[in-house]
């Protein structure tokens, strides 16, 4: 028996390069970096991708590269950069339909970031960047960073901004126990960072920036919703204000999904797993009944399912997939 549904692209997946792009001794070191000692033979495996996308029903996942992956010194190297971001277009290029990729991108890198945002843009095709969203005590409205954003605006790409792993912060949290300490520190500093381009006006002075963040990141959401003394971010919102931003769901939770849609817009929302990290689901039997538990209508469940992400990634897809049921 086999049902029909709409196309379900994951924008937030992972991906770790082979020795001969990274080096021995990153891959190495990135390996044994805890969780990837779990996951290391599935997101270092294009076939396992493969595998794991036809068996989850899913039409196109997303890679990217965090730099923590394979600098977790904080050794940014613009030719390992350069490396990277080459292998990524050559492996979408070879599954087109199946595989997709974010730029791997030095958000706070200056003038240098901006010039490998114009190279991935031209020379590669990139529609979309993946970056940091902060880095030692910077967030993404430092100085350091406005050249990447204005360039990705500039050309039109997508910006997803990455939660990383606040070390003060993190030792502060992990007193919570288990992973709870982790996610929330993770998503302090993607929510600070949102909080941090609103209170500086970016999205006035980059009109053309579109940012997503991850669900992490809805402690901002929450703040600029219901405060009166916040910004006039959401205040203002379905009057194109609400363009820039966009949020991925890292799973199928439905309370989450109609909220960040009463927010933002379907329009607004992208289906993320966080592949393979986290190990969440949004194969169809997953992230289809979520969507009509938030809620959404047939078309909203479309957009979020994967019609938005391939508006902004110039993602074509079928207008059905077909997947046991």
């Amino acid at each position: 028996m086999v049902s029909r549904h709409a196309p379900i692209v994951d924008f937030h997946s992972h991906y770790l390069p082979p020795r001969q792009i990274i080096g021995a001794s990153r891959r190495a070191e990135a390996e044994r970096h805890r969780p990837l000692d779990r996951i290391a033979p599935r997101i270092g495996d294009p076939d396992a991708i493969l595998s794991d996308l036809r068996g989850a029903g899913i039409a196109t996942r997303v890679l990217s590269v965090p730099l923590p992956f394979v600098a977790p010194g904080g050794d940014q190297d613009s030719e390992l950069i350069h490396r990277i971001n080459d292998h990524l277009a050559d492996l979408a290029g070879r599954h087109p339909g199946r595989l997709s990729a974010h730029a791997t991108i030095d958000a706070f890198a200056g003038d240098e970031g901006a010039r490998e945002v114009e190279r991935v843009a031209t020379e590669l095709g990139f529609r979309s960047i993946f970056i940091d969203s902060a880095r030692d005590r910077k967030l993404l409205n430092a100085e350091s960073a406005r050249p990447v954003l204005i360039e990705a605006a500039r050309r039109g790409l997508t910006v997803f901004a990455h939660p990383i792993n606040p070390p003060e912060l993190r030792e502060q949290a992990e007193s919570i126990g288990g992973s709870l300490g982790v996610r929330l520190a993770r998503g302090t500093v993607n929510a600070a960072s949102l909080l941090s381009l609103i209170q500086a006006g970016v999205f006035e002075t980059v009109p053309g920036l579109h940012l997503v963040v991850t669900t992490l990141a809805v402690q901002a959401l929450t703040y600029i919703s219901i405060f009166d003394d916040a910004p006039q971010f959401l205040k203002q919102a379905r009057n194109g204000t609400r363009q820039h931003l966009y949020v991925d769901t890292m799973g199928a939770q439905p309370a989450f999904i109609r909220y960040a849609a009463e927010l933002l817009g379907a329009d607004h929302v992208v289906a993320g797993s966080d592949w393979p990290i986290a190990g969440r689901d949004i194969s169809p039997d997953q992230l289809l009944p979520a969507l009509q538990a938030a809620g959404l209508t047939e078309a909203e469940q479309a957009l979020v399912a994967g019609g938005n992400a391939a508006r902004l990634l110039g993602l074509a897809l079928p207008d059905v997939t077909i997947a046991a049921a």
